[in-house]
């Protein structure tokens, strides 16, 4: 980078959305001197795998540059409810039932699988893991995503995921520091903060991050004010950024959260400065998805030619980027994701990670032939878990002799929430026949589990294929739920099973 003139500069840093599911308006961005672009679901094409075709022609546009280093080609990919690839990319279980489970070498397999489908297809950046820490049910953005409530357990969770990612040549990017997970504001509609002083953040949220960083691992700040600090979104505060900076020495790749977030528009309007310039100002390196990609690279030359961004420091970010490009694998030589291929080990994390919490340990209380009752959770939810109960050979009735019941749990609503409030139409269905049930099942966060009389109380961290299979399973024997809770429900600890 030492050499290139402050306009390619300013583009290298930038990652951009793009419209469309061909190739053109991905690869135009990056033709026209962009770092990268980021694909969301909007830009699947109905063959999943027709996106790599796309990001080859994002890559020939690179090379066309005159550029020799990988594009950046990110995706968000880090299970559960936060999947933009559907089949037959395997779909896995959220960090949740990676905490459940506590198995590093379990973890470091999934996510290498996982980073391997995405090379195939062209990625070179995962947005993933997520390394916040969760407070419960208090939480009503990050949930399921984050591995638990222990900051040593996620960071154990969040390093055995990127080593894997790492593994398949995928770049991993750990997210939201400083921590999204007790705050009560959804940053994609406004600011959320925290009160907690530097040294409480040291000591709890920034635990996993500090982690990730000593190993390199690229982090991506989150739109979160620290008040103790400032007034500030994390992405636009020198400070903020600043701790990330004192842990992590000057060279880790650090990742803003989406610029066309929310959480932003006031914090720009107050302090009438770019929030691109304010960023990289601040510590930033890669800019995710500017509200306007070409506006912000001509206010970062306006910034430079003026004097209010440092050009060093520009430097230094492009630098950043192409050093984390440079760390992108060979395509594996396994070629595309096939149908089906990732299925039994999705299965084999959503078994370990099953977890039961009731009176009784064992939950294989029904034979071949018998027939269940299931009510609660949604419409969709029901029919999942009768096709997985006739799979391993239940009948399901209306008149069943064995209520099995699906608990509210805290359905995924990034972009909806504000000030810890769900909208009403995420929440589960009624709850038919009270509280009471021979099985509760919990599909998502298992708080909604302390409310609920049954001798059977399963928490499955998800409603995947994979989670519904391991609940079945475990009523008939065929599958013994070993996983431990990743956080506190009712008067239940972290690392609290059944009994």
């Amino acid at each position: 980078m030492a050499d290139l003139p402050v306009e390619k500069l300013a583009g290298q840093v930038i990652v951009a959305g793009y419209e469309g599911t061909g190739a053109a308006g991905a690869s135009q961005f990056v033709a026209d001197g962009f770092g990268g672009v980021i694909a969301f679901a909007a830009n699947v094409p109905q063959e999943v795998t027709q996106l790599a075709a796309v990001n080859v022609a994002v890559q020939e546009a690179q090379a066309r540059s005159g550029r020799d280093w990988p594009a950046v080609i990110g995706v968000d990919q880090e299970g559960g409810p936060v999947q933009r690839l559907g089949e037959p990319v395997t779909q896995f279980p959220a960090g949740m039932a990676h905490g459940a489970a506590a198995d590093a070498d379990l973890s470091r397999e999934v996510a290498r699988h996982s980073g391997e489908q995405l090379r195939a297809l062209g990625f070179t950046m995962v947005f993933a893991p997520d390394a916040d820490v969760t407070v419960g049910p208090q939480d009503p953005t990050i949930g399921v995503r984050s591995p638990g409530s222990d900051p040593e357990r996620v960071a154990e969770v969040a390093l055995a995921l990127a080593e894997g990612y790492r593994d398949a040549g995928i770049v991993p990017v750990a997210k939201h520091f400083p921590g999204h997970g007790g705050l009560t504001t959804d940053s994609h509609v406004g600011l959320p903060a925290t009160d907690a002083t530097a040294d409480e953040l040291a000591a709890h949220d920034l635990v996993p991050f500090s982690a990730l960083a000593q190993q390199d691992v690229p982090v991506m700040v989150g739109h979160i004010e620290v008040t103790a600090l400032d007034d500030l979104p994390a992405t636009l505060s020198t400070r903020t950024t600043g701790l990330l900076r004192d842990t992590a020495g000057p060279d880790v790749l650090v990742v803003t959260d989406a610029l066309n977030m929310g959480a932003l528009d006031a914090a720009e309007e107050s302090t009438g400065q770019d929030r691109s310039v304010a960023a990289l100002a601040a510590g930033s390196d890669l800019l995710l998805m500017p509200p306007d990609p070409r506006a912000a690279r001509a206010a970062i030359v306006q910034a430079v030619a003026d004097g209010t961004l440092d050009e060093e420091r520009l430097r230094d970010a492009a630098s950043h980027v192409v050093a984390a490009s440079l760390q992108t694998g060979a395509e594996p030589a396994r070629g595309l994701p096939a149908a089906g291929e990732g299925q039994p080990l999705a299965e084999r994390l959503a078994a370990a990670s099953l977890t039961s919490l009731g009176e009784t340990c064992d939950p294989a209380v029904l034979s071949s032939g018998d027939t269940v009752r299931v009510v609660g959770g949604t419409d969709e939810h029901r029919a999942a878990l009768g096709r997985a109960l006739r799979t391993v050979g239940l009948r399901v009735s209306g008149q069943g002799e064995t209520t099995v019941r699906l608990v509210e749990g805290g359905d995924y609503a990034a972009g909806q929430v504000e000030d810890g409030q769900m909208p009403q139409d995420t929440a589960s269905g009624p709850r038919e026949g009270g509280d009471s049930a021979d099985v509760a099942v919990a599909l998502d966060v298992p708080y909604g589990l302390e409310g609920v009389e049954a001798p059977i109380e399963l928490a499955a961290f998800g409603d995947t294929p994979a989670h519904l299979a391991a609940v079945a399973q475990s009523l008939v024997g065929e599958v013994e739920p070993l996983g431990t809770l990743p956080v506190p429900v009712g008067d239940r600890q972290a690392g609290a099973t059944c009994g």
